[in-house]
């Protein structure tokens, strides 16, 4: 005589129907297409990702060359002066001449005979 243990339930083969198998094909379609989305995200995540990583270390040799030559580039007024036959650029904030170059001829233009 045969008596039942007990009543489980196991994942088997079973055959789907033709509703079924479109069923699938949807999802299918769908989940390719959700893969291809997430890899176009993941991708311009990491992009960004590389471009902030880039960013802190051009900050990083920023610093250092600060730390370094114990200087650092600041926006400085200048004065762009007619010397003679030359155009100096003077900061106004030690008055030292950082660039000098011969003047054009419409700087020159301008001045009167004896300046």
């Amino acid at each position: 005589m045969e008596t039942v243990l007990r009543v489980d339930s196991r994942r088997l083969q079973c055959v789907l129907s033709d509703e079924e198998v479109q069923g699938l094909a949807l999802e299918l379609a769908q989940t390719l297409t959700d893969i291809e989305a997430e890899e176009e995200c993941q991708k311009e995540l990491r992009e960004q990702q590389k471009s902030r990583l880039s960013g802190f270390r051009a900050r990083v040799k920023e610093l250092a060359t600060s730390v370094v030559s114990k200087s650092a580039p600041r926006d400085v007024d200048i004065q762009v002066m007619l010397s003679g036959l030359q155009v100096q650029e003077v900061r106004l904030d030690t008055g030292e001449v950082i660039f000098t170059r011969p003047a054009s001829p419409q700087e020159l233009q301008g001045r009167l005979p004896g300046e």
